[in-house]
């Protein structure tokens, strides 16, 4: 823990986060506005079902941020099913310990990898032709 009582983890995560941005050629793509008005998006590019590259995008305070940069993290090179039990509290770990009236945010976090995972899986069962006018 640094002086400031933020773990290491927490503030690159802040200061350097994975993949920061939009990509609107994600294979699958999770969003969702929290009850404080954050917004925050998580995209996965997949190849052969599992997950090449990943990023996000947030409109929200520094623990949502690092949350997203985490998750977005911990899902690159796994399989796309296996993200479905990723949960808030690998998340949480990944950032060394989120202060515990921040923890919903590895929760929201979470819901949101999940919302990634299901707009694949779902683009994924469309005819090819549809792909072509997204």
């Amino acid at each position: 823990m640094a002086s400031d009582g933020l773990p290491e983890a927490l503030k690159r995560h802040v200061l350097r986060p994975h993949n920061p941005g939009e990509n609107p050629l994600a294979d699958g793509v999770g969003r969702a506005t929290n009850t404080c008005d954050e917004t925050l998006e998580i995209w996965l590019e997949v190849e052969a079902d599992q997950v090449a590259r990943s990023g996000f995008w947030a409109r929200a305070c520094m623990h949502v941020v690092a949350c997203g940069s985490a998750a977005a993290a911990l899902a690159e090179g796994r399989d796309v099913a296996a993200l479905k039990s990723l949960d808030a509290a690998a998340i949480d770990e990944a950032l060394g310990g989120l202060p515990p009236a921040e923890r919903h945010c590895a929760e929201f976090a979470a819901q949101v990898l999940r919302l990634a995972v299901l707009d694949y899986l779902e683009k994924r069962r469309e005819d090819p032709w549809k792909r072509l006018y997204r």
